[in-house]
């Protein structure tokens, strides 16, 4: 089992930065293994645009040169990467808009298959407050179906995420919140097409919903192929280091991490613990990134000896 940490926030990977230095600093923190998060490319404002103002909107061999050197300093680091994050947003307004989106997830699609990434997270469209849940259930089949002949080409593999919607400060349910729904996308799409689709869990929105998440991942099983783990204060997505927030002093993490742990080690989960805690590095000094990335892979060695035992 392989530890990793998403790459957003984690390490400064712009296209000047001298990229292997900053791998580097994923791997002497001790990790095996990064996300890579395509959507800090791109405005969310104009990737549903055809104008050429989307990062993505190039021809995929000019796309595939650009990130060469990302996929050239992570080996160089020694590192892998276990799991790439696609762009998000809201659902497109029109057809066009759509056809859009869909035509530049494509290119994410290949740049992935190109750069070795073998799981590809993709948010499905979360629409129910708008559409209802059925007309969510089918545009979102819909969606997944257009994707798919692209990611067997590139030998990626899409995987949903657990979603939730936010309105006037409150969380509600999402695209994937509920196990039977996760289950119902797994095997529509993988009898389509088969095993081209897996499940990404997220550890702060199931939190966020109140699950129960020894249950949740025992229901959902092996599908479950990637991790997003992460914590937050059950009100707010806040991406922090697990143990961190607890209701009064001395009570336990507000997030079920032995939930978490039990349900792995019961599904025999061996794939990567990946951290999606990048948001947490943009509020501590520079000074202090180094000693945090290091005791977030503690962190991650502490859950991998108890799901192990």
């Amino acid at each position: 089992m392989k530890i990793g940490i998403q790459s957003m926030g984690t390490i400064g990977c712009e296209p000047g930065d001298n990229l292997v230095h900053e791998f580097k600093k994923i791997k002497n923190a001790g990790f095996d293994a990064v996300d890579f998060n395509f959507e800090v490319f791109v405005d969310s404002r104009t990737q549903y645009m055809s104008d050429g103002s989307c990062f993505f909107d190039k021809p995929i061999g000019e796309l595939l040169t650009f990130f060469e050197p990302y996929k050239e300093a992570c080996k160089a680091a020694g590192l892998e990467f276990s799991q790439g994050h696609a762009m998000f947003g809201m659902y497109p307004e029109t057809e066009n808009e759509l056809a859009q989106f869909i035509k530049v997830q494509k290119n994410v699609i290949m740049i992935s298959g190109d750069m070795e990434i073998p799981y590809l997270v993709i948010h499905p469209l979360n629409l129910r407050r708008k559409y209802g849940k059925h007309a969510e259930i089918e545009k979102n089949l819909e969606y997944f179906r257009a994707l798919a002949p692209t990611a067997k080409e590139a030998g990626v593999v899409i995987c949903l995420e657990n979603l939730f919607t936010w309105e006037n400060g409150r969380t509600f349910t999402g695209a994937c919140t509920d196990e039977n729904e996760v289950l119902f996308y797994m095997k529509e799409l993988n009898l389509e097409f088969p095993e081209r689709f897996g499940f990404c869990l997220d550890t702060g929105h199931a939190n966020l919903m109140r699950k129960n998440l020894r249950e949740y991942i025992n229901l959902i099983g092996d599908n479950i192929k990637i991790l997003h783990i992460h914590e937050n204060d059950g009100v707010r997505d806040l991406h922090a280091m697990p143990f961190t927030y607890v209701s009064n002093w001395g009570s336990p993490s507000l997030s079920d991490w032995r939930g978490v742990i039990d349900g792995l080690a019961d599904i025999g989960y061996d794939g990567t613990l990946n951290f999606e805690t990048g948001p947490m590095f943009f509020a501590l000094p520079e000074g202090l990134h180094d000693p945090a990335r290091k005791f977030m892979y503690e962190l991650g060695a502490y859950l991998k000896k108890e799901i192990e035992k």
